[in-house]
């Protein structure tokens, strides 16, 4: 009886501790991100001590999570095999904390209250590292004393530039939100200062994330292309304003662009990845294991490090998603993400209503970070992997419990977002 009583405690005790702590990851994202890769980590942990207590593990009976357990399995006995085993295995152990924090932010998330609630805190979030930016563009400094770089690109509060890349990753849901509900100051002001602060950010990659949102956002809301292709154009104006204002903005934003997407095997990211398909192409069954890429590719066994052109060759991290799984783990591990995250999408449009404008966004912003023809940050790096993984489960917590294909064609058309 006894025992009884203390495992429905430190249900009670988790549960509410999760709950307070998933609303509190935007917040931590704009500012440090280390302590949201805290909240991420006790999130996952005490979700784990949940299901064990309640001796109920039907929350990770998903076929997106199970192909990604079985990743992580083969990414571990990969990595016991690496040149470096110790760094690839560490790295390998820890990964599944992402996946598990996308479930366990579902269930946070399912009460609509808490959704409400948690698109209050990712609007204020977003509208502050937005602020942040154009402040840091206006005056040199941002609000923590960050310097501008000189290479034109804004820090924000992280002091290195990934500032326009998160505004990107975080601020569509948000914004769609406050749309749907018709308060429109504020859907002016977070999205005015959102796409501004891209622009601004001098970070080419946020920039043409946009246009992936508004293809994303034209398949899925078929009925609001009208509203969608307005914002376009408000939005398209907004950026001839500035150019015309600042030309620099437009030859980093669009020049450079246009030479990056012509000429990819003469520009600093298509240099990269022509070295990082090399290293793959010499060890495709297995990969390097995690955390190797960064030790291997300076081997002159694949070619100088730097050429006429003076870009360098190698990175941390090979700059793409696919490419950096390729390389971690063979052909196997490259196979199996895809079928994960082919999964998960085909959960989220077969059982979620695609006709809510809030759910749509986070489906459009997952596509969008799962674009296979772009540069990108590292998969493993926490402060692109939480934003990622938080934006799954903000979208888990719109399916059903009881999923049924038939819910999907029975609903009735465009419905209010279940905020």
């Amino acid at each position: 009886m006894r025992l009884g009583l203390d495992c429905r405690r430190a249900d009670r005790i988790c549960t509410a501790t999760e709950r307070w702590l998933v609303p509190l990851v935007p917040i931590a994202l704009v500012s440090v991100s280390g302590v949201a890769d805290v909240f991420c980590s006790v999130v996952a942990i005490l979700f784990i001590v949940r299901a064990a207590v309640r001796r109920d593990g039907s929350a990770f009976n998903q076929s997106w999570f199970i192909a990604l357990l079985l990743l992580w399995i083969y990414l571990c006995i990969r990595s016991a095999f690496a040149a470096h085993a110790g760094a690839s295995l560490g790295e390998a152990i820890i990964w599944l904390r992402y996946p598990v924090f996308a479930i366990a932010a579902g269930k946070a998330l399912s009460n609509a209250d808490d959704r409400r609630r948690f698109v209050t805190i990712t609007v204020c979030s977003v509208l502050f590292l937005s602020a942040d930016a154009i402040l840091q563009y206006c005056i040199g400094y941002d609000v923590t004393a960050h310097q501008q770089q000189n290479d034109m690109r804004l820090t924000g509060p992280f002091g290195r530039p990934r500032v326009g890349i998160t505004i990107a990753w975080m601020f569509l849901p948000p914004l769609l939100a406050l749309i749907e509900r018709r308060r429109w100051l504020w859907a002016a002001a977070l999205g005015g200062t959102s796409i501004l602060a891209i622009v601004l950010s001098g970070e080419r990659t946020s920039l043409a994330t946009l246009g992936l949102d508004v293809i994303a956002l034209l398949i899925l809301l078929p009925h609001w292309r009208r509203p969608v292709l307005i914002m376009v154009g408000i939005c398209a104006a907004l950026l001839l304003l500035v150019m015309i204002a600042r030309p620099s903005i437009y030859q980093r934003q669009v020049n450079s662009t246009w030479h990056v997407v012509t000429a990819p095997d003469q520009s600093p990211y298509g240099v990269i990845w022509l070295r990082g398909l090399t290293i793959a192409a010499e060890y495709p069954i297995l990969g390097l294991g995690m955390r190797n890429y960064r030790t291997v590719c300076p081997d002159p066994e694949f070619g100088p490090l730097a050429e006429a052109h003076d870009y360098p060759r190698c990175s941390t991290h090979p700059h793409n998603y696919y490419l950096e799984w390729l390389i971690a783990g063979g052909i196997p591990a490259l196979a199996v993400f895809v079928a994960a995250m082919g999964l998960l999408i085909r959960d989220l449009l077969i059982y979620g209503d695609r006709r809510n404008v809030l759910f749509a966004g986070l489906v459009a912003t997952i596509l969008m970070r799962l674009w296979p023809l772009a540069p990108t940050t590292s998969f493993f790096q926490n402060w692109a992997a939480i934003p990622l993984f938080l934006t799954i489960g903000w979208a888990l917590s719109y399916l059903p419990k009881e999923r049924s294909r038939s819910e999907q064609f029975i609903a009735p058309g465009i419905q209010p977002a279940r905020q």
